[in-house]
């Protein structure tokens, strides 16, 4: 099988661009003010998508999986959710959290997909 660690990476950093992408066309375009109360879970959430790169790379098969899996579901249902509001604000703006969906589809596709050695 090909790399799959690294196109699981790959999706991760992706995903955490469009959530970048996403926080720069609410908080400048003026739609959104981010309170001083969510600049400490928003920072939390953002390190997701870097660390979940980093330990992609690093982690043994099975825990690898798992913690891809479990991680991405949790990244789809928080995407779903930001997507869900921003269609209530500007319809434009929930392309990106979509995408964050898609790419937490994705890199479950290819955990589960992805076989560990017993």
């Amino acid at each position: 099988m090909e790399d799959w660690k690294t196109k699981v990476s790959v999706l991760w950093l992706s995903g955490y661009v469009t959530s970048l992408t996403t926080i720069v066309l609410e908080t400048g375009s003026g739609l959104k003010k981010i309170s001083p109360d969510l600049l400490l879970p928003i920072s939390i959430i953002s390190l997701v998508g870097p660390a979940m790169a980093f330990l992609t790379q690093i982690l043994g098969d099975r825990a690898n999986r798992w913690a891809n899996i479990i991680m991405s579901a949790v990244v789809a249902v928080f995407s779903a959710i930001i997507m869900l509001s921003e269609l209530e604000i500007q319809p434009a703006l929930a392309i990106n959290p979509l995408a964050g969906i898609v790419f937490a589809a994705l890199v479950i596709w290819y955990a589960w997909k992805f076989k560990p050695k017993a």
